[in-house]
Order: C-alpha cells, then sequence, then structure tokens
C-alpha cells in the first residue's frame, strides 16, 4: 500500500518538474482579420506577408529565442541565433495573431549557438494556432516570392 503511494507521488511530481522543457519550432507569427480566419476553407493560401520568415522556438504563445537550419549532412538541425524572450500582442480588435507551427521540441535548455536535432518534426506540414484554437493543418508554398500556406483541412 504504501509503495503505491510513493509511486503516486513520484509520478505526480515529474508532472510538475518535467526534466525536458517543451518548445515548438514555428515560423514567425503573423496577423490575420477574425473575419478572414473564419471562413478559411480546404484548399486556400494564407500568405504569412514574408519573402523569407525566420525560425523561432517558443513556449507558450512566447518567442523564447530565434533559429536558423543548420546544414548538416545526415540529420536536420536548427542553430539558435539568440535568446529573445517575449511575449506577442495583439490591440486590435479586428486581427488575431496567427502561429506558424511545425512540431514540437524537447530540451533541457536553450542558449545562443547549441545546435538542436530535428530531424523528428515534419518541416512540410504547418499547423496553423491562434491564442485560443487550433484553425487549420496546411502545407508551406511560395506564392510571388512570398512566403504561405495552402490549408489542408480545417480544424
Amino acid at each position: 500500500m504504501r509503495g503505491e503511494t510513493q509511486a503516486t507521488h513520484l509520478e505526480k511530481m515529474m508532472r510538475k518538474h518535467p526534466l525536458f522543457h517543451t518548445y515548438e519550432l514555428a515560423l514567425s507569427p503573423t496577423q490575420i482579420k477574425r473575419s478572414s480566419l473564419k471562413s478559411i476553407e480546404k484548399g486556400d493560401i494564407v500568405l504569412l506577408h514574408s519573402k523569407d520568415p525566420r525560425l523561432e522556438l517558443q513556449r507558450e504563445g512566447k518567442l523564447y529565442a530565434v533559429a536558423r537550419m543548420h546544414p548538416c549532412h545526415k540529420s536536420l538541425k536548427v542553430e539558435v541565433v539568440n535568446e529573445k524572450k517575449r511575449e506577442y500582442k495583439t490591440d486590435s480588435k479586428k486581427y488575431e495573431i496567427l502561429y506558424c507551427l511545425f512540431g514540437a521540441i524537447r530540451s533541457k535548455e536553450i542558449k545562443a549557438d547549441m545546435k538542436i536535432d530535428i530531424s523528428s518534426v515534419d518541416m512540410e506540414h504547418v499547423t496553423l494556432k491562434t491564442r485560443k484554437r487550433t484553425v487549420a493543418v496546411g502545407h508551406l508554398v511560395r506564392v510571388g516570392g512570398e512566403v504561405a500556406v495552402e490549408i489542408e483541412k480545417v480544424m
């Protein structure tokens, strides 16, 4: 009986204090009209308003670090350029911040010049989220020299 109690307590403690933090590999967020967000359908193209968006590591919807792709012959890696901790905010009632997420990365800590293996992350597909909900899933395309997301599935 006592062993079960200790095991349960240890499990709860490990959930509260994980060994590795989870970061989201994402493109820099963009603002989109709320009315446009509500009318997204399969096959639509959402422009990200950037010719060369930067890669970011986000944690709980906040920018944690800026990263760049690191050339490696055997696997995919990102190199942390610098740590920047700030929150994304919008004061407009017409616009909402749209996050473009590739997937989760787990790491103990993030430091400048650190290289992180991202071979487990699908760099073809992207998930579009707002603060409150997942909006859609799609894949990256280029439209007129700008990066965009073609919607495959609306949530």
